[in-house]
């Protein structure tokens, strides 16, 4: 689900050509533009995984300031809304994942959900999200997925422990 990269891009400073910027159109994507439109009504469930992927992107400019608060949480509540209603599970899981880089006091809480899903995409998605948040609270659960035996599951884990820079993590890494 993971075609956004799991760390983050890099910090753009505000500047005219910023987001953040009021002739900047990324203000103009939501709530009717583009993207609001692809990640809610593309009939593709693939497309709509991707836009919701793509969202990310901007999430995290927004916890960076980079884009207006109005913006971030018109997004924010986009996503949030894929995470609740969308039929497919893959768009679900790509919206949760994006949300990864939301303080938004909901998140943690669906990242709690996915984390004890059974399905093991779920977790993966959770791992992902957890690696997002830059929140040491997911440390006991990452450290106990270093372990998993399933593959997907240990790599997401991997990345969340380097993400998070989980230094009780480097032994079961080194090892």
């Amino acid at each position: 689900c993971s075609p956004v990269p799991a760390s983050p891009p890099p910090r753009v400073p505000v500047s005219s050509s910023s987001p953040a910027a009021p002739d900047n159109p990324i203000a103009d994507l939501f709530p009717k533009g583009p993207f609001n439109d692809m990640v809610r009504q593309a009939p593709d469930p693939e497309a709509r995984a991707a836009a919701a992927s793509a969202l990310g992107k901007f999430v995290y400019l927004g916890e960076l300031e980079e884009i207006s608060e109005k913006t971030l949480h018109r997004i924010e509540d986009c996503l949030l809304s894929v995470t609740a209603n969308d039929p497919d599970v893959l768009v679900r899981r790509c919206a949760l994942e994006a949300l990864g880089f939301s303080s938004r006091p909901e998140v943690p809480a669906l990242i709690s959900q996915a984390y004890a899903d059974p399905d093991p995409d779920w977790v993966s998605s959770a791992l992902f999200a957890m690696g997002r948040s830059y929140d040491e609270r997911w440390e006991a659960d990452v450290k106990r997925q270093l372990r998993s035996p399933n593959a997907e599951i240990q790599i997401q884990a991997v990345k969340a422990a380097g993400e998070l820079g989980l230094d009780s993590c480097r032994r079961i890494l080194l090892d």
